[in-house]
């Protein structure tokens, strides 16, 4: 890589139009030298391509005639970026002016590191983490965000390794994809920076927490604006991660794990199902559960396939 690699920053937006605005306004503020910015917006009817075009002139546009979900959306500014460096930003995160050089820096010096997250605190907190890396529990089946919700302390102040980082606010070498694929589009939100990250592991690539490189993130910002066949967003919420993270413990785990983490998982998210039940007068929490397991059931056989694929390609 050169001194100063191209970093594609590809900011991905739906009817997100102020939270664009101002995330793209952190993006102007950046000291890098060399970086280019790529604005996919998912079907938007705010009028986000049309600010895009008059305030923020030199960002690339691609305007998808449908909301392809994060995965889809990503991976049409992923095909044409032109980096060797390429970071996936959310609408609803602001970054630090330095983000991109303390990214870049942790990418250039170890030829094995082949993502990278740094420390995302909330909107409006220089204290209240929302991600400091991220861990995945076989026993469990539980794909959580190292430190949230909790204040930020010398824990969370030292570079390490994970097992993924935030997709909000996430960066990866270019060739990577030529190993792993792009995004897997059957998520659709949710779940997918994790199984990207697990199949650049399986690649033998490394996946590193940089503290240094600092953004923000109004955590549901975008999905906020989703408009629901559902009553309550949670549960639309709760449908989506646990539809996600069963395909993702069907792609990804070990034989040895699989059983034990869909068993825990399906004990967790029919619990929660209950509470939400009950605490929101929402009986059609419970039958989100069951949708969930009913869409992996009868999608079974695609995500055997597509872990039989991801297999292949590192053989």
């Amino acid at each position: 890589m050169s001194k100063f690699p191209l970093v594609s920053l590809i900011v991905l937006n739906w009817n997100g139009k102020e939270l664009l605005r101002r995330c793209l306004r952190s993006i102007e503020s950046i000291d890098y030298p060399s970086v280019e910015v790529i604005v996919v917006d998912n079907a938007s009817t705010d009028s986000s391509v049309d600010m895009v075009r008059e305030e923020f002139p030199s960002a690339k546009i691609i305007v998808n005639a449908l909301n392809l979900g994060f995965a889809g959306g990503n991976n049409e500014g992923i095909r044409i970026a032109r980096g060797e460096i390429v970071a996936l930003i959310n609408n609803d995160v602001i970054l630090d002016r330095n983000w991109v050089t303390f990214i870049a820096q942790a990418i250039m010096n170890n030829p094995k590191i082949g993502i990278v997250g740094g420390k995302i605190f909330y909107a409006g907190s220089n204290n209240l983490i929302y991600s400091a890396g991220g861990k995945v529990s076989y026993l469990r089946g539980t794909v959580a965000l190292v430190g949230m919700g909790r204040q930020d302390s010398s824990e969370f102040s030292k570079s390490r390794l994970v097992d993924h980082v935030a997709g909000c606010a996430m960066a990866f070498r270019r060739d990577l994809v030529k190993k792993v694929g792009l995004l897997d589009p059957e998520y659709f939100l949710y779940v997918e920076e994790t199984d990207f990250c697990f199949r650049a592991r399986r690649a033998n690539y490394k996946i590193s927490y940089v503290p240094e490189a600092i953004a923000w993130h109004l955590a549901g910002g975008t999905t906020r604006c989703r408009p629901s066949r559902y009553r309550f967003k949670v549960t639309y919420t709760q449908y989506l991660v646990f539809r996600n993270r069963v395909r993702f413990i069907l792609k990804n785990f070990d034989h040895l794990w699989i059983f034990t983490a869909l068993f825990s998982s399906a004990v967790y998210f029919w619990l929660a199902s209950i509470v939400t039940a009950l605490k929101e007068h929402s009986p059609n929490a419970i039958f989100l559960v069951l949708r969930a397991i009913t869409w992996n059931v009868k999608n079974l056989r695609k995500t055997l396939l597509s872990r039989a694929t991801d297999l292949s390609k590192l053989q």
